[in-house]
């Protein structure tokens, strides 16, 4: 029997060209369609509900990210967007009550997915991109830096909603590399803006691996606890030193030797000692 196939398609179409905005998008709807894979596959509840919570997380934390951004940019209509994003985390949250107090799951999945696609063809498509003309317009803070990479799929672990919450995480050090080195370039707001996000996703991140940990019962899971608080304080640290002085060179070594040799080491030596449990 073949692979299903998600509901919602990403393609080079929904992109809007806008780096930030794009990986966020990609990254919803790929929780979406895992959320979507769970329910037809009949998996157990505590997969899809800890792919619901992962979804209602990514979901606030994008909201608080975009809305941060169209604030800086001026967008006029930002208290509409605010709104919409107000209304569609409370379904979200209705729907996640009625799917924990619902013996029969059903109807709960039924609603679930007809919000996800109609979230996807009203919102995405059609309310953002109606910021797209003005975030352009300040393309120099928004566009994609380059040239430094980091991810590669030889650093997949085979547990999908690991692989690919690392690959996130790997692609905004990415970004915070890219700005740190192209500081003539761009404005100091780039880095501390990727900074405080790469600060909140990693704390998503490390919650949602230490709940997959602690559901497994991994006897290692204290200690690796205790790597990720590291990780964390060295992202707080340099984050403060960055925005006392950003354009300081011992940041971008900083970031390189505490964050980027850091993160690469531990997901291919610590994170490989637990991918064998599914």
């Amino acid at each position: 029997m073949g692979q299903a196939q998600p509901e919602i398609q990403w393609s080079k179409d929904l992109e809007f060209g806008i780096p930030v905005i794009d990986r966020d998008h990609r990254m919803l709807i790929e929780i979406m369609n895992d959320f979507i894979t769970c329910a037809k596959t009949g998996s157990g509840s505590v997969q899809i509900h800890r792919t619901l919570s992962s979804l209602k997380d990514y979901t606030k934390m994008h909201f608080d990210h975009e809305e941060t951004l169209l604030k800086e940019i001026g967008y006029e209509d930002i208290e509409e967007h605010q709104y919409a994003h107000k209304k569609f985390k409370q379904n979200i949250k209705t729907i996640e009550c009625e799917f924990i107090h619902n013996s029969r799951e059903d109807q709960s999945i039924s609603k679930i997915r007809f919000l996800l696609y109609t979230w996807y063809t009203n919102h995405i498509n059609n309310t953002d991109r109606n910021y797209v003309a003005l975030f352009k317009k300040h393309k120099s803070e928004f566009a994609a830096l380059g040239p430094y990479k980091i991810w590669d799929n030889s650093m997949r672990i085979g547990i999908p909603e690991i692989d690919r919450e690392h690959k996130a995480l790997v692609e905004i050090l990415e970004d915070l590399a890219n700005s740190l080195s192209q500081l003539k370039h761009s404005s100091s707001n780039v880095t501390t803006r990727t900074f405080y996000f790469l600060q909140n996703y990693t704390k998503l991140h490390f919650a949602h691996e230490e709940n997959f940990l602690e559901e497994r019962k991994y006897q290692d899971l204290h200690e690796h606890k205790l790597k990720h608080n590291e990780f964390i304080n060295n992202i707080v640290s340099l984050k403060s030193k960055a925005i006392y002085d950003p354009k300081s060179s011992d940041i971008a070594k900083a970031v390189e030797s505490h964050l980027v040799r850091w993160l690469l080491e531990h997901i291919c030596d610590e994170d490989q000692k637990f991918s064998t449990l599914r």
